[in-house]
């Protein structure tokens, strides 16, 4: 439903929008509301300067105090621009453990991202199920990179096939982001 109604309506939209996915760009928000791009960013800097959203790179947040209810994973996008000091220092205490001339195992996930990108010009052997992590070391690495075949699963970003046989591979080391850790092991959200 677009608005074009002033400005409160339009800060109730844009609410609404983060309280039914706790991210949006400035391109969703345009989705929503009629107006101007120009006019969509000052919006975003009244509500966050209230302290109602939260700038983030990439678009807006739910602030920092707020919780939406969460069933499943979010898409990498979203879940890129959360916590990112954390995930940062994460990667940097990974990285520190690898050594030349290893031969790793990296998951998806954003963490697993930002550790990759600190290993492209390293001479290590990458194996990895991550699009977002693949792609990274294309562009800029010079590792040995190996992608898992399979279905792409596009909002995390992961390469996965059930029936795909498994792979001849050893490594030294595996990295692996995960949802979370409880009595039965990792959680994740995408098999």
């Amino acid at each position: 439903m677009k608005a074009d109604g002033g400005e409160q309506e339009r800060h109730r939209l844009i609410q609404n929008t983060l309280a039914d996915q706790p991210f949006a760009t400035v391109k969703d928000l345009l989705a929503v509301v009629d107006v101007s791009p120009a006019t969509v960013r000052r919006d975003i800097a009244k509500l966050h300067k209230a302290g109602l959203i939260r700038k983030v790179f990439g678009g807006v947040a739910l602030p920092e105090n707020a919780t939406a209810p969460r069933f499943h994973a979010r898409p990498f996008a979203e879940n890129r621009v959360l916590n990112v000091d954390t995930k940062r220092a994460i990667a940097q205490c990974a990285q520190d453990l690898c050594r030349d001339g290893d031969t790793l195992i990296v998951n998806g996930g954003t963490t697993c991202f930002l550790f990759a990108q600190l290993l492209a010009k390293r001479s290590v052997k990458i194996y990895t199920n991550s699009m977002p992590v693949a792609s990274a070391l294309w562009e800029s690495g010079t590792c040995h990179l190996n992608v898992a075949g399979g279905d792409l699963y596009r909002e995390p970003g992961i390469i996965f096939s059930p029936s795909a046989p498994e792979p001849d591979l050893y490594a030294s080391k595996f990295f692996i982001g995960a949802q979370g850790f409880g009595p039965n092991g990792v959680l994740e959200s995408t098999p």
